[in-house]
């Protein structure tokens, strides 16, 4: 149950794909596909928004973007923090799974019904 968020995710504009994988008890994600991977002089796009002068010339490819999830109940997890890579902001999160291939993804601050919702598809191989 706590694993089924586990696997690979595409966002439902098809704009990036993403990894969950478990580490201890807690949910991580990192970007593994740009749909535009890069920028607009033909490099690897890098975070160029983060907060942290020293990690701006990261690779957005292999960055984690989604950490410290935990597991609440079946089909929901709570308490996580989503890093947007289009403001170099971070934000609470939750993830509810719709069905074993749909996932939701709720991004907010403080409180969730003031947040914005994003969906993802599992890749399935």
């Amino acid at each position: 149950m706590a694993d089924d968020i586990a696997g690979d995710w595409v966002k439902d504009d098809g704009a990036f794909k993403v990894r969950i994988e478990r580490i201890a008890d807690k949910y991580y994600g990192k970007i593994l596909w740009l749909e535009q991977p890069l920028d607009k002089d033909g490099k690897p796009k890098k975070d160029v928004f983060n907060p942290d002068p020293k990690l701006r010339d990261n690779s957005i490819i292999g960055l984690t973007v989604l950490k410290s999830l935990k597991y609440d109940r079946d089909g929901l997890w709570e308490d996580g923090e989503l890093y947007d890579l289009e403001s170099g902001k971070s934000y609470d999160c939750r993830i509810t799974l719709r069905d074993k291939n749909r996932a939701e993804m709720r991004a907010y601050m403080t409180f969730s019904f003031l947040g914005k919702s994003f969906f993802f598809n599992r890749v399935v191989n």
